[in-house]
């Protein structure tokens, strides 16, 4: 059921994992539709959206009113730009919102990122097998943020437990060495700080960028 198999030793069935991630997130979507929010009381206006006054918001020339408003428009991944990381874009790379579509496990997984997301799928692929480095700015975890240095330690030492690697430096630059194929993943190269990382999957977690 879960694409694990236990006796004699642990075995991953990395297929059998991601459909049923696909699986559930498929069941649980109509959550977040409109029924599911009309469900709940709420009138539903699908459209574009525009402010004109402050107590009143447009939508597909309707005029709602209102005293507060709030803006959950939600986030996309942020890349950096072809200058700061110089191949990216013509990268075939992935980010969270692909990640879930892949059909074979990657033997090498290469992060870009060091925040919550890009830790997360760090230490899911590690523990399913993949190689995982993760390349970070800073030599510690969550620095910019100002997070607590025990706490960055100790999460740091638990996912290097799990398998995961760190590496901190700037991205100088990505290659592709080659482009992915039916039943074959993409090969590529990232340099960090003089050093390189080849994998067959490269994850972009950056940052997030807001949909407004």
């Amino acid at each position: 059921e879960f694409g694990v198999v236990v006796g004699g030793g642990v075995t991953v069935d990395f297929p059998a994992v991601m459909a049923r991630v696909r699986r559930l997130r498929a069941r649980i979507a109509p959550a977040d539709g409109h029924a599911g929010t009309e469900a709940t009381g709420a009138d539903v206006y699908q459209g574009r959206g525009v402010f004109t006054s402050p107590h009143t918001v447009s939508v597909n020339g309707r005029t709602l009113r209102f005293k507060k408003c709030v803006v959950a428009t939600g986030g996309r991944p942020s890349l950096p730009s072809d200058s700061d990381v110089p191949g990216l874009r013509d990268a075939p790379y992935t980010t969270n919102e692909g990640l879930f579509n892949l059909e074979a496990l990657p033997p090498r997984l290469v992060v870009l990122g060091a925040g919550v997301v890009a830790l997360e799928m760090a230490q899911a692929f590690s523990l399913l097998g993949s190689d995982v480095t993760v390349v970070g700015r800073t030599e510690r975890l969550f620095a910019s943020r100002g997070a607590d240095a025990e706490a960055a330690e100790l999460l740091q030492r638990a996912l290097e437990e799990d398998g995961v690697a760190f590496v901190a430096g700037r991205t100088d630059r990505v290659e592709t060495l080659r482009e992915p194929a039916a039943g074959a993943l993409p090969l590529l190269r990232t340099h960090v700080a003089g050093a390189q990382y080849e994998c067959e999957c490269l994850l972009v977690a950056t940052g997030r960028s807001a949909n407004v």
